[in-house]
């Protein structure tokens, strides 16, 4: 892991501990009990906006990583969004402070990583010989065998097709790789012989 994923993955945590527990003790929180509602949800989606704000637009994305420029001007552009959660405002200003506002995409990869985890969701990528449809009964079949082996509340699909594969599919979650494809099959068969 680099640096700069361990840092981003420091605020992350921090970010995402301090919405899940909402203590008024908090600097990020008001000091008087005042509650926003704020779900970490929330700031999941607010956090996408402004890391799809980052990647979307290269000139921002390079703004961001100039050390010329204020960090003061860089925080004046994330504070203009409106809607924006006072808790998301206050966490600008830290990144600000440390001059780390650059870093806002990797702490997104590294907050949507703990919010998927926090939710029991768990991604799974499914390789196939054939477009497989989300509203095929194979595909509602499989998201239902998944359910109970990766023991999760939801499981997201990122369904792609290789026509190489012949036949089967192959599975990919949590760093585990599961082939069941007849090219695999193939393969092995020529290897012993």
């Amino acid at each position: 892991m680099s640096l700069t994923n361990k840092i981003a993955s420091t605020y992350a945590k921090a970010l995402f501990q301090n919405v899940v527990k909402g203590e008024s003790r908090n600097p990020l929180f008001p000091t008087d009990g005042t509650s926003y509602g704020l779900s970490p949800k929330l700031v999941r989606a607010e956090l996408r906006f402004m890391r799809g704000t980052c990647h979307v637009n290269t000139v921002m994305a390079d703004f961001l990583k100039n050390p010329t420029y204020l960090e003061k001007k860089k925080l004046d552009i994330f504070e203009s969004y409106p809607g924006l959660s006072s808790v998301s405002k206050a966490f600008l200003k830290v990144l600000t402070e440390r001059s780390h506002i650059s870093l806002i995409p990797a702490i997104h990869e590294e907050y949507e990583k703990i919010f998927l985890k926090f939710e029991k969701i768990t991604k799974v990528r499914v390789v196939t010989a054939n477009p497989l449809l989300r509203t095929n009964s194979m595909a509602t079949a499989l998201q239902n065998a998944l359910l109970f082996l990766t023991d999760s509340k939801n499981v997201i699909l990122n369904m792609s097709y290789h026509s190489r594969l012949l036949g089967g599919l192959i599975l990919e979650f949590r760093s585990i790789e599961i082939d069941a494809s007849i090219l695999t099959e193939f393969s092995c068969f020529f290897n012993e012989t």
